[in-house]
């Protein structure tokens, strides 16, 4: 059961307490995810480069590379999984 909402005239100093208490967890928790998302989102560009580096010159290699690399960037830009084909 959620607590009643208490105005400035009315909250003590514990509850008070336990509000800064709870903004400073949200706050480092939002920090935190931000962190992990810019880090996700630079993962996301590396492997964008190397999808589009191995479209361009995966022919030279075995061929494999071509195909794998399309799978990748069909998968980053549309969300499917790397098994499906286009």
């Amino acid at each position: 059961m959620t607590q009643p909402w208490h105005t400035a005239d009315h909250i003590t100093g514990d509850q008070l307490d336990q509000l800064y208490g709870w903004l400073t967890t949200a706050r480092a928790a939002a920090r935190a995810e931000q962190k992990r998302a810019e880090r996700a989102e630079a993962a996301l560009n590396a492997i964008r480069a190397l999808a589009d580096e191995l479209t361009q010159r995966g022919n030279r290699r075995t061929g494999n590379e071509r195909v794998l690399g399309r799978r990748i960037l069909a998968a980053l830009d549309t969300h499917t999984t790397p098994t499906e084909t286009r």
